[in-house]
C-alpha cells in the first residue's frame, strides 16, 4: 500500500480527533478504532523529511501534542470503563495509545519546538478554526473570544445548517458510516434523509451542505453519488434519528 501524504495524514487525524472527542464529550454513541499510534508515527517520520518542512506543519505537530496531553488528562479523569453505557473497547483501546503516545513520544515531539504554554482546555475545533478562520459568522464572535462549536453549553450547533440538536443525528451517521472522501453515496443519503425528515434547513442545498463538510471536517468533496436505501444505511439513520429531540 502507497505510504500516505502528509495531507492525508492530517484529514485522518482531524477526523478521528473530532470522533475521539465527541465521544469522550458523550457527543456520539459509537465509536470504530482508528489507530492513534500509528497514525502519529507516520506524521513523525513524514514531517521529519526535509521538503516537508514548514512552519506551519511545525506548529501544527506542537498543537497535536498539546491536544494529545490535554486528551489524556481528561481521559485519564473519566471512567469510561466502568460506565457501561459508554463503555467500548475500541474507545478504551484509542484512549489507551493516546496515553502512551504522551509518555513514549515527548523526545520526537519535541523535535518540532514545543516552546508555547498549555491550554487549559482544548479541542481539535481550534485546529480547524487556525485552517479555516471564516467558518465563524461575525455573530459567532463575542466580546473576548470566538465560540467553540464544541462547547456542551451551545445545545444546538451549526444551527445554520441543522434544525434543533439534528447536528448529533449528523455526527452519529458521520462516525458510524466512517465517512472520507470516497463515502459521496452515503453522504447523499444522509443529507437526503435528513432534510426529507426536517433535520435540515429547508434553503439549504447540497452544494451548502459540501462546503460545510470540506470547512468543518478538513475533506475535499466536490460532489456526491446515487445510493440505495440499503437495510444498513436505513437502521444506521434510525439510531441517530433517536437523538433528535423534537
Amino acid at each position: 500500500m502507497k505510504d500516505p501524504s502528509l495531507k492525508e495524514i492530517h484529514q485522518r487525524l482531524t477526523q478521528a480527533f473530532l470522533k475521539f472527542e465527541n465521544y469522550l464529550d458523550r457527543l456520539s454513541n459509537n465509536y470504530k478504532y482508528f489507530g492513534f499510534s500509528e497514525w502519529i508515527l507516520s506524521l513523525l517520520e513524514v514531517s521529519k523529511e526535509e521538503e516537508k518542512f514548514e512552519v506551519e506543519n511545525y506548529k501544527r505537530i506542537a498543537d497535536y501534542w498539546l491536544l494529545i496531553d490535554y486528551y489524556r488528562q481528561k481521559f485519564s479523569a473519566d471512567d469510561f470503563q466502568r460506565n457501561t453505557e459508554y463503555y467500548n473497547d475500541n474507545f478504551l483501546q484509542d484512549g489507551r495509545e493516546l496515553m502512551v503516545i504522551n509518555a513514549a513520544l515527548f523526545d520526537d515531539f519535541l523535535e518540532f519546538d514545543l516552546d508555547k504554554n498549555p491550554l487549559s482546555e482544548m479541542s481539535i475545533k481550534d485546529i480547524i478554526r487556525k485552517d479555516h478562520p471564516n467558518i465563524y459568522n461575525e455573530k459567532d464572535i463575542s466580546d473576548s473570544k470566538l465560540i467553540d462549536f464544541s462547547d456542551q453549553n451551545q445545545p444546538n450547533k451549526h444551527s445554520n445548517i441543522f434544525v434543533g440538536n439534528a447536528f448529533e443525528v449528523w455526527q452519529s451517521m458521520f462516525d458510524e458510516f466512517e465517512i472520507a472522501e470516497s463515502n459521496r453515496a452515503d453522504i447523499k443519503f444522509m443529507f437526503e434523509e435528513m432534510k426529507f425528515k426536517g433535520l435540515i434547513h429547508k434553503n439549504v442545498k447540497q452544494v451548502d451542505i459540501l462546503e460545510w463538510i470540506n470547512e468543518t471536517y478538513e475533506l475535499t468533496i466536490e460532489k456526491t453519488s446515487r445510493y440505495q436505501e440499503s437495510k444498513e444505511r436505513m437502521k444506521a439513520f434510525e439510531r441517530a434519528y433517536s437523538l433528535f429531540k423534537k
